[in-house]
């Protein structure tokens, strides 16, 4: 899909108001791969920060099939799916140093410790927008089968104080096939006053043998808690391991935040 136009003075993304949103997805047909569905994203691809705190995103991508996703950040494209001429990633703008910009390539988690809004005027613009562009590719038995491309915005507040919510939740588990698994995902705010809004994305939940559950929205004034169960069984053994993907936002007046664990 080639769509112009960007939006105005997006800072990393040069003349961007004449410059095209692209996206595109891949899908290999081969007669030996067997059925292949594309990746899900289920968190959508815009989101704020406040100036010099950590940001966080997620796509919460998972896999119908079961196939292994890998993440990577890639420069954004423009018409025809042409690299933007002089596009520089968020973290590597002249005059609007800060900490690098990385994704997990298991997981997909997004970090940057945002910068200080860039002065393009005098009073300075309440706002700063970047764009970026994650790429999914999409693996079966070590063999590429697809990808998505997938191009985001992050506004970068540069007047609030909030602080974004904690999501507390297990790491990684591991559970023998016939055990359920019960367990508490809790997301908490310092914010006393706001009030937080869980989500969750992820394959258990979409299974048709035996999915799990996860109660959702859950909503909580500064703390939040909602039970994640699964009753597993044989049909769910596989190489590959199972992805969750929780998010808590806050309902700050002028900027909510997020957090993720996944």
């Amino acid at each position: 899909v080639d769509d112009p136009y960007r939006n105005a003075d997006v800072v990393n993304v040069p003349n961007s108001v004449n410059t095209s949103f692209y996206i595109e997805s891949v899908l290999y047909i081969s007669p030996f791969g067997g059925v292949n569905n594309s990746p899900i994203l289920d968190f959508p691809p815009i989101d704020v920060a406040c100036t010099n705190v950590l940001f966080e995103h997620n796509p919460g991508a998972h896999d119908p099939d079961g196939d292994s996703l890998v993440f990577s950040l890639v420069p954004n494209r423009g018409g025809d799916g042409a690299q933007i001429p002089n596009y520089s990633f968020p973290d590597n703008v002249p005059n609007c140093a800060s900490s690098n910009l990385s994704i997990n390539p298991s997981t997909g988690l997004l970090t940057w410790v945002t910068p200080k809004c860039c002065a393009s005027g005098n009073p300075p613009p309440p706002h700063n927008e970047y764009n970026v562009a994650i790429l999914i590719e999409e693996f079966r038995n070590g063999v590429k089968i697809g990808s998505i491309l997938r191009d985001m915005q992050i506004d970068v507040e540069c007047q609030c104080s909030n602080d974004p919510p904690i999501i507390i939740a297990p790491n990684q588990m591991c559970v023998f096939a016939g055990d359920t698994i019960d367990t508490a995902i809790v997301a908490t705010d310092v914010n006393f006053e706001d009030i937080i809004t869980m989500t969750a994305s992820g394959e258990p939940l979409s299974l048709t043998n035996s999915p799990a559950s996860f109660s959702q929205p859950a909503v909580g004034d500064s703390m939040v808690s909602s039970d994640f169960i699964w009753n597993t069984n044989c049909g769910h053994i596989r190489t590959n391991t199972y992805v969750m993907t929780f998010r808590a936002e806050d309902d700050d007046d002028v900027v909510p935040l997020v957090d993720y664990h996944i």
